[in-house]
């Protein structure tokens, strides 16, 4: 007996939002320059706390290299890797134990980058090894990465794994990371964030993961000062991309990311997220932030909007909408938030749980499926009006069952969202990407009440 919906994969655990964090991005080139753009050279050392603190920034310094968790700036990991680890390590690998396992894999096939043969940059090879550090071990409790392709692991760090809950017997999973591991590239050492799953089944070993690199300093902002982040999404090194959204472009990442922090320079609660380029709501008003191409400086623009409110009533949320083959970004809570007025197509939806004890959020997204068979949700937003969108939780299914009075086959529809919107991702609040929640359980009573039986489903 297996659920009908197939797998649901989970690209990414969600950070903590507040209903104030808010990215919107623009769909228009209508919008005019209220003045001059501010120039930002910026740094990513003490300067961030020094503005958080309501000091003066130094007078000239660069965008700086920074670590950044995948999970921090992205909904849908663009820059993901998936390595099947074929072989043994041999004696000049630079592994802590014989047995470990090691491999490689290509970025550039799988990330959705639009501009990598323009930008000059081949796709990268990375290596990636499965270790023992305790000789002891029954499975892998560390992966290497080597971003170089050599397969020498020598200088890498071990991260460490940490089992997760495994579907089936025999079968071994375990994350690691968030974690920062070098890569060089045109003479810059960048902090590339990773975090992912290893797993192996019977003869089957695999790691996946997503990584991310990011350049930060600080801007101001009005009157304010905060810090910004550029993520490469897509893969390639860049942080500039902002490809046009197409049906057969769903799967893909739509862009890079621009993070602003609103709250201690942190990135760990108060921020702002969106694709690079595109119109971003800071402290009641609208700017663009933009990077130099030698991704030396960064500059924010004002800019005006006629604008609306987007209403989904629940805690934390996002959407990313579509308009003229743009998208843009949009999340919040309870309180309606603002967005530049226009007609809209749902990309996809994401909703996160309230957290644990622990801090962690379940999340699910949704829209996908929709969006790839041209049958997406639609929304307008007219200006100086809030729309309220039924799109959110919660959850449902229908129970399907066939054959015959001697043998009866049960399974479950796809999920869909209260809108109608078909799940596609989700994130167990003691899980990451490629992970999904325990397969659901069904009981079954006769006519007068009574349990018959419980039945466990199974996902294939």
């Amino acid at each position: 007996m297996r659920p009908q919906g197939g797998r649901t994969r989970a690209p990414g655990q969600g950070r903590a939002i507040r209903g104030s964090d808010l990215f919107t991005s623009d769909l228009s080139e209508e919008d005019k320059t209220m003045k001059e753009p501010t120039k930002c050279i910026v740094s990513v050392t003490a300067a961030c706390l020094a503005f958080a603190a309501g000091l003066a920034p130094a007078a000239e310094s660069a965008l700086k290299p920074v670590a950044c968790d995948p999970a921090n700036g992205l909904a849908y990991p663009g820059a993901r890797i998936s390595a099947t680890l074929t072989r043994k390590a041999g004696p000049d690998a630079g592994t802590s134990s014989p047995k470990a396992m090691v491999g490689t894999a290509t970025v550039g096939s799988r990330s959705g980058a639009p501009s990598r043969t323009a930008s000059g940059i081949a796709a990268m090879t990375v290596s990636v090894a499965a270790d023992y550090r305790r000789p002891d071990a029954e499975h892998p409790d560390a992966v290497r990465i080597a971003f170089d392709g050599s397969g020498k692991f020598g200088q890498t760090e071990a991260l460490a794994l940490r089992e997760m809950r495994s579907p089936r017997e025999g079968y071994f999973r375990a994350e690691f990371g968030p974690a920062a591991v070098p890569l060089e590239h045109n003479g810059r050492t960048y902090q590339a964030g990773v975090r992912g799953v290893y797993y192996s089944y019977k003869d089957r070993v695999r790691a996946y993961f997503a990584f991310a690199v990011a350049l930060q300093g600080t801007c101001r902002f009005g009157e304010k000062t905060h810090a910004v982040r550029f993520l490469d999404a897509t893969g390639n090194l860049r942080f500039d991309d902002t490809p046009p959204v197409t049906a057969k472009s769903y799967s893909a990442q739509t862009g890079d990311i621009v993070l602003i922090d609103t709250g201690d320079g942190a990135f760990g609660g108060s921020f702002v997220r969106g694709y690079y380029g595109q119109r971003v709501y800071v402290d009641g008003a609208w700017y663009r932030v933009t990077i130099s191409a030698d991704g030396a400086k960064a500059a924010v623009e004002p800019v005006k909007a006629a604008s609306g409110k987007l209403s989904v009533p629940v805690a934390a949320w996002e959407l990313a909408l579509v308009s003229d083959g743009k998208g843009r970004i949009v999340r919040g809570g309870r309180e309606p938030v603002p967005v530049p007025a226009g007609d809209y197509r749902v990309l996809y939806y994401r909703q996160w749980s309230a957290a644990d004890k622990k801090g962690r959020r379940a999340s699910f997204q949704a829209g996908l499926r929709e969006w790839a068979s041209g049958k997406a949700r639609t929304v307008t937003v007219a200006e100086g009006r809030t729309t309220k969108l039924e799109i959110a939780s919660p959850i449902k299914t229908r129970l399907t069952a066939s054959g015959s009075s001697r043998s009866l086959r049960l399974g479950m529809s796809t999920p869909t969202t209260s809108g109608g919107l078909s799940l596609r991702y989700i994130t167990p609040i003691d899980g990451w990407v490629y992970s999904r929640p325990a397969p659901p359980k069904l009981r079954i009573f006769d006519a007068a009440g009574n349990l018959v039986d419980t039945v466990s489903l199974e996902y294939g």
